[in-house]
């Protein structure tokens, strides 16, 4: 198997290209979140999405299988779906290319736990790549009680 490159990413939103060229918006490293008061917080999901980019030597026409997995911070562990078969013999260069690519993106719902949440890319069962991030509920100071109670007023004066 000529993997040449693994690379896990998970970000606030994908902007995707007609062309299949992806763009990440604000890689995760922290997610702050609030949570709302009439509805339990075990119902309450943030969005993130994932996008994992697999490249392969052009000549491999290998058959593989993709799995996210995600582990919390309790140490929990969960698959993110059904793993995927890859048949690289259905890959088509689009031009002259010494480098086959596979992308794989995800929506993602997380229910907030605070601490170090971990992404895990497997391919064939082995582990290829992982992306840590952390949550944390928003801490909210003076600075930014003030904010919020300037962008209400904004809001109702508005009306």
């Amino acid at each position: 198997m000529p993997l040449l490159s693994a690379t896990l990413i998970v970000c606030d939103r994908l902007l995707g290209e007609v062309n299949g060229v992806y763009t990440p918006v604000r890689i995760l490293d922290l997610l702050e979140y609030d949570l709302l008061p009439d509805l339990p917080p075990e119902r309450q999901t943030l969005p993130a999405n994932i996008l994992a980019m697999l490249r392969f030597n052009a000549e491999d026409d290998g058959q593989h299988t993709v799995q996210l997995g995600a582990t919390r911070p309790d140490g929990t562990e969960a698959n993110l779906g059904d793993a995927l078969p890859i048949d690289l013999r259905d890959i088509a260069l689009v031009r002259p290319s010494p480098i086959k690519s596979v992308m794989v993106t995800v929506d993602l719902r997380i229910v907030p736990r605070d601490g170090i949440h971990t992404i895990r890319l497997l391919l064939d069962g082995e582990e290829v790549a992982r992306f840590a991030f952390a949550i944390a509920r928003r801490v909210m100071t003076q600075a930014t009680e003030r904010e919020s109670l300037q962008a209400a007023q904004d809001t109702s004066q508005r009306s």
